[in-house]
């Protein structure tokens, strides 16, 4: 009798929890034995970058391929991947951006990308992105999407006090004098605390840098260079210093958020920032009011031709553990496909990693939603195009470049003085002294 009501009790529990085990298995990807194998791709894009991502993916499913790829959306990105990692259970592909994957690789953390397993060549990207995502002379990732720094001008805002739209470095200065002598104040032709990162921006426009490298694998901290004393005394002699302190601060103490109306590019406060190919999106949806217009800065010596800009990229790589390589490469080279890529770019207001034919570019621009798309994609192939050099504090380094500057945005140190020491830190976190 015991041993009856044991089984009926077993049969019962076997009953009820059926169909969680089945849901368990389904929720972490498992499939039946017939079914193909399956690569898992972890992403971090949320809302209108994120869908046609996912149009993609099930477009790649429904085609005949041997296996499937399951999309997984994440947070808290470099945390969870790194763990992933850790813990021997990585992902096959993962969504990173620049300085994720010079940490990561860095750190061990992903394998190097043979180009033999794509179908596409090196010379298919446009090279300074490629490079940006090379470490130690080794390809660790590719471009997925791509972006650039240039100028971001408030045409209305310009109308309103009948000025122009700037030329030049000293057409800006002209801009933000006039603007601040009718507007007392309450409205800025150019503000070099915003965005925050202005004061790293700032030296490109000066050709200088902040690091060099040496060789493959090593770099020269360049923090004090001539070029980079002069952009910040550039920017103290023409707006810091004729900004009142308790103006300047109220924008640096603010704790002004980017995606709001309290954005004082998107509230009609300033009339000139350096953005990215993004903030389209972001003037759509908080500052429809205004005309917004975008062209490449020009440099100090008002040179229009190869445009000084800094360049970031969103990539593609492979964790290092991961279980299915080949597969893992052959989707990477359907999903930058020009034609998936191209899509894809278009859908996220972006612009595809790989060169495109004269006709092929035409085509992209006159089919794009951004009206200055064209902008950003000659300004990505200038010769004056910079990326973030690769060391493995360059996180560190961002802020310690923001501290530095702050100290000069408060009257608290010279150019001089702030690069100085800042050049002094980053060798001591680099090891040199």
């Amino acid at each position: 009798m015991m041993r009856r009501n044991v089984l009926y009790t077993c049969l019962i529990i076997l009953f009820f929890a059926t169909p969680f085990v089945y849901d368990y298995i389904d929720s972490r990807g498992g499939y039946k034995a017939s079914d193909k194998a399956e690569i898992e791709f972890w992403q971090y894009w949320s809302g209108p970058e994120k869908k046609p991502l996912e149009k993609l993916v099930n477009q790649f499913n429904e085609e005949d391929y041997d296996f499937r790829v399951k999309l997984r959306t994440i947070s808290l990105p470099r945390k969870k991947i790194l763990m992933s990692i850790t813990a021997g259970m990585p992902p096959d592909l993962v969504h990173l951006d620049g300085d994720m994957v010079n940490d990561f690789a860095l750190r061990n953390a992903l394998q190097a990308m043979d180009f033999e397993g794509l179908t596409l060549e090196k010379e298919d990207f446009l090279e300074s992105y490629l490079k940006m995502l090379e470490i130690s002379g080794k390809q660790y990732a590719v471009p997925l999407m791509p972006t650039a720094e240039a100028m971001h001008i408030n045409s209305s805002l310009l109308n309103k006090f009948k000025l122009e739209e700037p030329e030049t470095l000293e057409d800006i200065i002209k801009i933000s004098d006039e603007i601040i002598a009718q507007a007392d104040f309450k409205q800025f032709g150019f503000l070099p605390t915003w965005p925050i990162w202005t004061g790293r921006m700032s030296v490109y426009l000066f050709h200088g840098a902040w690091a060099k490298p040496l060789d493959d694998s090593s770099y020269e901290i360049t923090a004090n260079l001539p070029e980079n004393i002069r952009a910040w005394n550039w920017l103290l002699d023409n707006f810091i210093s004729k900004i009142p302190q308790d103006e300047l601060q109220a924008f640096i103490e603010g704790k002004i958020s980017y995606q709001s109306p309290d954005n004082p590019f998107y509230s009609g406060k300033v009339a000139i920032e350096s953005n990215g190919i993004w903030e389209h999106g972001f003037v759509k949806k908080f500052a429809s009011q205004y005309e917004i217009k975008v062209k490449a800065f020009p440099d100090i010596d008002g040179v229009t031709e190869n445009p000084p800009t800094e360049l970031t990229v969103d990539a593609l790589a492979i964790p290092r553990g991961a279980r299915h390589y080949r597969e893992t490469m052959e989707f990477i080279s359907w999903l930058l496909s020009k034609e998936n890529i191209s899509y894809l770019a278009k859908e996220q207001n972006k612009f595809p990693p790989l060169k495109l034919s004269e006709e092929e570019e035409k085509d992209f621009v006159e089919n794009h939603k951004h009206p200055y798309v064209d902008v950003f994609m000659d300004i990505a192939k200038s010769k004056n195009a910079y990326y973030f050099p690769h060391l493995s504090f360059s996180k560190e380094y961002k802020r310690e470049i923001k501290k530095a500057f702050d100290y000069v945005l408060r009257l608290e140190k010279s150019p001089e003085e702030a690069l100085n020491d800042l050049q002094f830190k980053m060798l001591v976190v680099q090891g040199r002294f």
